[in-house]
């Protein structure tokens, strides 16, 4: 098991706050993550992943790639998505990780630790994110996961997916505005 720490990495399907379980499966916290095919850190995060599977299996993990008939945790965003429906995977790789265990989520400053109220870590941010690589073996599946330890905010980005919107974006300021009562037809117009 290595443990490995992406920086500025982007974060989907986020449910870090709240455990969820996926086709009878027990819940989990979990994030996807989308990194450019181009980021410095891709090599440190294959060799952790291959390391892993070394670890468990050394006779079919001699090289320094994924051998077949094994799961990678790290996917090609180009040949595994429609990137004309998702544009967001284009020139991307992208990772599941999850864990049982609540991980810690913080700001900028790692001492502010945030919560889902803080709508501060969305689909669409940028994150940091603690990582540890391990091989699992599990009614035949073999290979790599990737276990989620924690989460820091790194930046924010285009929310993705139906994220949270702005509302200072969405409505005029209307605290000097009298109340005004409309009827049941000016309501359904």
């Amino acid at each position: 098991m290595a443990k490995i720490v992406l920086k500025n990495v982007r974060a989907s399907f986020v449910n870090i706050f709240e455990p969820k379980g996926y086709n009878g499966n027990d819940p989990k916290y979990s994030m996807m993550l989308l990194m450019p095919k181009n980021h410095p850190q891709y090599p440190a995060l294959v060799a952790a992943t291959v390391e892993a599977g070394r670890e468990e299996w050394p006779i079919k993990f001699k090289g320094d790639s994924f051998p077949k008939g094994f799961k990678n945790p790290v996917r090609d965003g180009d040949e595994e998505r429609d990137t004309a429906a998702q544009p967001e995977y284009e020139n991307m790789y992208f990772m599941n990780c999850s864990s049982k265990q609540a991980p810690k989520v913080v700001d900028r400053n790692p001492k502010i630790a945030l919560t889902k109220e803080d709508r501060r870590i969305y689909s669409g941010c940028y994150v940091n994110v603690s990582l540890n690589t391990y091989a699992f073996d599990v009614s035949g599946n073999k290979g790599v996961a990737l276990g989620l330890n924690s989460v820091q905010f790194h930046g924010d980005g285009e929310a993705l997916g139906g994220g949270y919107s702005n509302p200072e974006e969405d409505f005029d300021d209307e605290s000097d505005v009298e109340e005004i009562e409309l009827d049941d037809d000016e309501l359904a117009g």
